[in-house]
């Protein structure tokens, strides 16, 4: 959410804390913005004719209504003062209970954002990896798909034992253990750019991933970072150059001492899959 934007939503939100009137339910109507609050993770992979748009979830938030309207002229004195009199306590608590609502919505927004901000910092050493790879990465689907005996590779990448976990072919997924962190690296033949980016914007939506568009030769390679524990599963997801379909790259793993660990064995991964395919 760009600082416009939240600038209107504090201002929007204050106009309807100060002129609300009773009648209109204003914490059903916030509590389902901090609930959107919640699951904003400030990117959203999207496709476009020619590259990746990575668009902000906005929330949009009800216009203020009326404020309270005093006694017409034309009534009784005494009866004017009694119902201002009683209905005073009654729009003080109201507006008291709306705005302690908004002000959650308000925490709710500031963390949401604190998040985004810390997975964009976390994501970045991959950013800028992958950027600066020479030759970009592309994988190509080979004829045969048995997995690659990659477990020296892995270890000396990583500086870290590995062992070589029970797969036999890409479509299964090829596995790898290395301390902490479990990895995989799998071929997902037919499906097709399109589908992937829904998969990745469910795993947004449903699990708390956080979706980055990274560099490479080909128009869409998402990278995820879905919340796992002490630690985080990244998982980067690279269409195939000969149209097979999708190569899927994950480390997942990690502790709470050292939780961008999944990062170096994913960079360990790409190195992997580009001197093999």
């Amino acid at each position: 959410m760009s600082d416009s934007e939240t600038s209107l939503l504090g201002a929007r939100l204050t106009e309807l804390a100060d002129q609300l009137a009773p009648s209109v339910d204003v914490v059903s109507q916030v509590d389902g913005a901090r609930g959107r609050y919640r699951r904003i993770r400030r990117t959203r992979i999207a496709l476009t004719s020619a590259a990746v748009a990575v668009a902000v979830a906005a929330v949009g938030v009800p216009a203020a209504v009326g404020s309270l309207a005093g006694p017409s002229s034309g009534e009784v004195a005494g009866t004017s003062s009694s119902t201002a009199s009683s209905s005073v306590p009654a729009a003080s608590t109201t507006r008291d209970r709306d705005e302690a609502v908004i002000d959650d919505a308000r925490a709710d927004q500031a963390l949401a954002e604190a998040d985004a901000e810390r997975d964009l910092s976390r994501s970045q050493p991959v950013a800028d990896a992958l950027a600066g790879r020479t030759p970009p990465l592309e994988l190509r689907a080979p004829a045969l798909r048995d997995c690659p005996d990659a477990s020296a590779r892995l270890a000396e990448l990583l500086a870290s034992p590995v062992t070589t976990g029970n797969a036999v072919d890409l479509v299964s997924g090829c596995a790898w253990s290395a301390g902490a962190l479990s990895l995989r690296i799998s071929l997902v033949p037919g499906l097709t750019k399109e589908a992937m980016v829904d998969e990745v914007n469910r795993s947004q939506a449903e699990e708390g991933c956080y979706p980055r568009a990274m560099p490479s030769t080909v128009e869409v390679t998402p990278l995820t970072l879905c919340p796992a524990g002490p630690g985080t599963t990244w998982t980067l997801r690279v269409p195939d150059s000969t149209g097979a379909g999708y190569w899927s790259l994950s480390a997942a793993g990690g502790t709470a001492s050292d939780p961008d660990a999944g990062a170096r064995g994913l960079l360990a991964l790409v190195d992997v899959a580009a001197e093999t395919w």
